[in-house]
């Protein structure tokens, strides 16, 4: 398996990679950022976690030969680039990589929230320091499909996922701030509350509201490639 980022190894709540390995024997996991890399390995040591493949390289230009991996997981990675060409480029080297039959797991900011700002506003949230990171471009789900489907794979399930507002930062800390202050007395309320916007995502307006776009596509045997 191949994780594209490693941000919440190194910094954040969820661990993804630190479980994997005992469920699945070979988890490769990458990041552009050295510092990232470095921070994943510290943490993945403390908690007893094997970070040997946590290495630092660009998605755009990967190291590993083509169709090495059963499953790819992507979320919310490459809508840090600042061009729709560089998420493509990105996409065709996962695809690449990704072995017949393999499964690309994958999550993007979904430009279609009816509170999804312009992409103005965010190039002056980043200039005035309010995002915690760098903010690129994002791909529509249409779109997203046909550029999986030329590459070579199959879109099988799409939808959205966690139908909350702009920003997210917002909402988040929010989150964090309610349960720092109640100490647990609100956590049933804030689950109750989680659960009840969850289920916007059975609604045929999911892709109004939910805050990311999610695909699962499959590669197809004996497809090749070519440069988009």
């Amino acid at each position: 398996m191949l994780k594209t980022d490693l941000f919440e190894e190194a910094s954040g709540p969820d661990q993804l990679l630190f479980n994997l390995p005992l469920i699945i024997d070979d988890v490769v996991g990458i990041d552009i950022s050295h510092e990232v890399v470095r921070q994943a390995r510290l943490r993945a040591k403390e908690h007893g976690a094997d970070a040997t493949k946590y290495i630092s390289c660009d998605v755009r230009c990967l190291p590993f030969k083509d169709n090495v991996f059963d499953i790819i997981f992507s979320g919310s990675t490459l809508d840090h680039f600042p061009t729709e060409a560089e998420i493509v480029t990105s996409l065709t080297e996962l695809c690449r990589v990704l072995r017949p039959g393999g499964g690309l797991i994958l999550t993007l900011d979904n430009s279609s929230n009816i509170t999804y700002p312009p992409y103005f506003v965010m190039k002056l949230w980043m200039r005035l320091r309010l995002a915690p990171y760098i903010i690129g471009r994002t791909i529509p789900i249409t779109r997203l499909t046909q550029i999986l489907d030329e590459i070579g794979c199959d879109v099988e399930e799409k939808t959205a996922i966690f139908h909350y507002i702009h920003p997210d930062v917002l909402i988040r800390w929010l989150e964090i701030s309610l349960r720092r202050l109640s100490r647990g007395k609100l956590e049933n309320m804030i689950m109750k509350c989680l659960c009840l916007l969850d289920r916007l995502e059975k609604k045929r307006t999911r892709f109004l509201t939910g805050r990311y776009i999610a695909v699962k596509a499959v590669k197809r045997s004996g497809f090749e490639q070519s440069a988009l």
